[in-house]
């Protein structure tokens, strides 16, 4: 094979279609995935495939729903996925702009397969994604300006199958998506006391989003989350407080590990986390003002 161009990184397979990483992307059957990337890798153009997939399989049970950042970006995604229906030789009829609220003004450009599911590529509007139930895609999430919003209004339509993918570039450390990306990392808990710092980007990332109400709903249940998390921490800092007193090794205090579960307790914390998520639900169907 005669390899042209400068590239210096040439991939193991050559005649592959997709780059390892997009080909990853592509088989995880997560039911919530999250990419941080960077400009022009072919992630949107991969989720286009992807997306295609699931839509068009026999028996397919979900739409896609796909947000993107602006209207243009809507289009470009959808005739992605019309180039890589034409490519498998899928069954697809592009249905152009539906208008899926008149009132509100809510559109979206659709492709539907054989199979019956529809791919729906709109902009970044929220309330867009009410009521819609099934797969999301959230393409540069962290350009939405209610990116809190659109995360509360858009999770709960996977509810009853369908994954959700977020997919975007950072705008600043203080974004909604950041802190998904810094949980993610950490197993789902920021280390205590750890803080988020201004980054240099590129490109000129905008000041912090104002808080919003349902921003305020949030932080007002979160400051619960200590006293909530007390009846299981308190026990794993009393057997740890022992273990020194006794100078235990590391072995003889994971061995004492199984007497701490009757001492956990959390109905609580699943009390707590349980009224956030109806609260941030109510928030987002009801489209709570900024303020």
């Amino acid at each position: 094979m005669i390899i042209k161009g400068r590239a210096k990184c040439i991939p193991k397979d050559r005649e592959a279609i997709f780059l390892p990483f997009q080909s990853q992307w592509i088989q995880d059957e997560s039911r919530i995935k999250l990419m941080e990337k960077s400009r022009q890798i072919g992630i949107s153009w991969s989720t286009a495939y992807g997306a295609d997939e699931r839509a068009s399989a026999q028996g397919a049970r979900f739409d896609e729903w796909v947000s993107s950042r602006d209207d243009i970006q809507a289009r470009l995604f959808i005739e992605d996925c019309k180039l890589w229906a034409g490519i498998m030789g899928m069954a697809a009829k592009d249905l152009g702009e539906v208008v899926l609220d008149a009132e509100k003004k809510h559109s979206a450009y659709v492709l539907q397969f054989a199979s019956g599911r529809r791919i729906h590529s709109m902009s970044s509007n929220p309330d867009a994604q009410a009521g819609k139930r099934g797969s999301r895609v959230l393409d540069e999430f962290a350009l939405h300006r209610e990116q809190r919003k659109m995360w509360a209004i858009a999770y709960p339509g996977i509810t009853w199958g369908g994954s959700m993918e977020l997919i975007s570039t950072h705008r600043g450390s203080h974004s909604f998506f950041n802190q998904l990306v810094r949980e993610a990392r950490h197993g789902g808990m920021l280390p205590i006391g750890q803080t988020t710092t201004p980054a240099s980007f590129a490109e000129a990332a905008p000041g912090p989003a104002q808080p919003d109400a349902l921003d305020a709903l949030i932080d007002a249940e979160q400051a619960q989350w200590r006293p909530a998390m007390d009846p299981l921490v308190d026990p794993i800092r009393a057997l740890l407080a022992d273990a020194a007193a006794r100078g235990q090794s590391a072995a003889e205090l994971l061995a004492r590990l199984p007497e701490l579960l009757p001492q956990l307790n959390a109905d609580e914390l699943a009390t707590s986390l349980t009224r956030v998520a109806f609260a941030a639900r109510l928030a987002g169907d009801a489209g709570m003002a900024n303020g």
